[in-house]
């Protein structure tokens, strides 16, 4: 949903309300409803990360849909924020500096840290799936980071980027489907409860949540929004919502598994006709009811299970 369905929604709302105010009073209203809209302030949002993490990549394929990212100077007076222009809006990115780069310039990152985490909507924490080098990122929060906004170190989305070279791999991952093999979803599991529990050790009053996806595979990034809306006061939330252009899961998936009205094109098909190797697939795939299609994507080990025994993929 864009700003212009937002304010469409609400001016709808407001009428169902109050059917009783006339017209042109009704009709000033709903300008200075526009108003407030247009006016409101876009969504902050501090990302954490070293380098390599995948932080612009992340971003790209949360809010551009995968397309180009504008960078332009924020009106701002933090020096770290960055203004990105995407297709629903645009929202303002403090790309926050490594903490454990040297003790001389943690001192100067804590003061940027401590301007930047009082104003933003929501911080998200960027771990490498691969790299289980953390206790530094333990200290900080349950030091220095705690110390500067424990309320939003409370709400905090730390995520697992990078989660399709978990081992055995990146030659594990079942590209045809885009989904993790067995042996990596089980590895991927432990992997995000082991920092979970590392973060609670750290932050105890955190009740935020952590998420593993893929920015490259575009995996898991409706869960990785959706966490981060979590994350953003109520009363802002429709603000970051409102940006939101997830790139899409589904056109890095072969498109003989997908139903026909999601394939991107037509090459398959013989006249109106599907060719006879594809015959087969079509049949398992309409013999789905879109409740059991829906039921089985929410399931990525029964899907995957599915998957290997209807195309043979072991």
């Amino acid at each position: 949903m864009n700003i212009n369905d937002i304010m469409s929604s609400m001016i709808r709302g407001i009428r169902e309300l109050n059917p009783d105010i006339p017209q042109d009073e009704f009709e000033g209203i709903g300008a200075k409803v526009k108003e407030k809209v247009r006016k409101e302030p876009p969504p902050t949002i501090a990302i954490i990360g070293e380098s390599g993490v995948g932080k612009s990549l992340t971003l790209n394929a949360l809010f551009n849909a995968g397309q180009d990212v504008s960078h332009t100077e924020a009106c701002t007076q933090q020096e770290s924020a960055i203004l990105l222009k995407g297709d629903k809006g645009s929202i303002v990115v403090y790309d926050m500096p490594g903490l454990s780069e040297s003790i001389s310039s943690q001192s100067r990152h804590l003061s940027t840290y401590e301007k930047v985490l009082k104003e933003c909507d929501v911080a998200l924490w960027i771990f490498d799936a691969q790299n289980r080098a953390i206790a530094n990122i333990q200290k900080l929060l349950a030091n220095e980071i705690s110390s500067i906004n424990s309320e939003i170190v409370s709400r905090m989305v730390f995520a697992v980027n990078k989660i399709d070279l978990v081992h055995p791999g990146a030659e594990a991952w079942i590209s045809r489907a885009n989904l993790p093999s067995e042996e990596q979803e089980i590895n991927i599991k432990a992997r995000l409860y082991d920092i979970q529990n590392k973060m609670k050790d750290a932050v105890p009053n955190w009740h935020g949540q952590i998420v593993g996806y893929s920015s490259q595979k575009r995996y898991n990034l409706p869960q990785l929004f959706a966490s981060m809306l979590d994350g953003v006061s109520h009363k802002r939330q429709w603000v970051l919502s409102s940006r939101k252009a997830l790139a899409d899961y589904f056109e890095l998936v072969d498109p003989e598994l997908l139903p026909v009205e999601r394939r991107p094109n037509k090459d398959m098909y013989t006249g109106n006709k599907l060719s006879p190797s594809n015959q087969g697939i079509e049949r398992r795939l309409r013999q789905l009811s879109d409740q059991e299609y829906d039921e089985l994507v929410k399931d990525k080990s029964a899907l995957t299970e599915w998957i290997k025994k209807s195309f043979n993929l072991d």
